[in-house]
């Protein structure tokens, strides 16, 4: 078990104890310019960056300014932390982490990396966990100074691919939801009258929180569950594979979307309305079906 370089508590596999991986959120507990974690009024006079990694004012030796820190405590209430485990949060740091380094328009990326502090500070305040809060300072500042690096001529397109990495692409229906290819399903779902709706609880799985991309309710609960998988990292299709694993087990109607399936828009609506109409007979789901049978 390792022990607290700080104070010499065990701290497990992590580099802080419980009491000191705190202080990082309000800048009690720093990183030298050595790169080892001390308590910030121990920091090397002269040599501490004194600079917020997000906006670049002034921080008095802290991760982030006043002003970014009350920014990232807000976005915590983004997070539904009724439907959060601490692989979820992770999955969710790495793919957010993942998507930030692909945009281009500071307007979305100082947003985003803030949230990468909140669901650090999360993960810690919660479960305990300072995995993520021990390195968010670091990747942040890594993400900033690669995008300084780069100019990016901004045009519609540019944005619009921001939109997406960011989780603001806007339905026909009003969702909004996370990539294109979510956008393509929920409007194919809405233009063939299909009542659905998006990211709900998946009823019947007790071994974990798990949240589908669309649902389309019949009666006494019941109805087909859409996944739409839109990427291909490690951890995700780890998740992609446990979850489809779930839903076989439980023996629940599931259609899947495969990332590019989206592209071909009539193929897709022709699709997901045979499957929703099959998947309804077979279970006895009672949905009501847009036109009757």
């Amino acid at each position: 078990m390792g022990k607290c370089v700080i104070c010499g508590k065990p701290s497990g596999m992590y580099p802080l104890c419980m009491e000191h991986s705190k202080m990082i959120k309000t800048g009690g507990v720093v990183k030298n310019s050595k790169g080892e974690w001390v308590l910030a009024a121990k920091k090397e006079e002269g040599k501490a960056d004194t600079k917020c990694v997000v906006c670049g004012k002034d921080s008095k030796g802290m991760p982030l300014c006043h002003d970014c820190w009350k920014d990232a405590m807000a976005k915590e209430e983004e997070i539904d932390k009724n439907s959060q485990t601490p692989a979820s949060l992770k999955t969710y740091y790495y793919n957010l982490k993942s998507s930030i380094y692909r945009m281009t328009g500071i307007e979305f990326i100082k947003p985003n990396a803030l949230k990468l502090f909140s669901i650090a500070y999360l993960l810690s305040d919660s479960y305990s966990d300072t995995s993520l809060a021990t390195r968010v300072s670091d990747d942040v500042k890594d993400i900033m100074d690669a995008k300084k690096e780069k100019k990016v001529i901004r045009n519609d397109e540019t944005v619009k691919q921001d939109l997406q990495q960011s989780g603001q692409m806007r339905t026909e229906d009003g969702h909004m939801v996370k990539s294109l290819g979510e956008q393509a399903v929920d409007n194919a779902l809405y233009n063939s009258g299909w009542a659905h709706c998006y990211e709900k609880k998946v009823v019947g799985i007790d071994e974990r929180a798990v949240f589908c991309d669309f649902f389309i309710p019949g009666s006494f609960g019941k109805g087909v569950y859409i996944e739409y998988w839109g990427m291909e990292t490690d951890d995700y299709n780890d998740n992609k594979a446990e979850k489809r694993d779930l839903y076989k087990k439980h023996n629940l109607p599931l259609i899947e979307v495969e990332k590019d399936d989206y592209k071909q828009t009539g193929v897709l609506s022709e699709n997901l309305n045979t499957e929703i109409r099959r998947l309804n007979k077979e279970y006895k789901l009672g949905i009501n079906v847009p036109g009757g049978e």
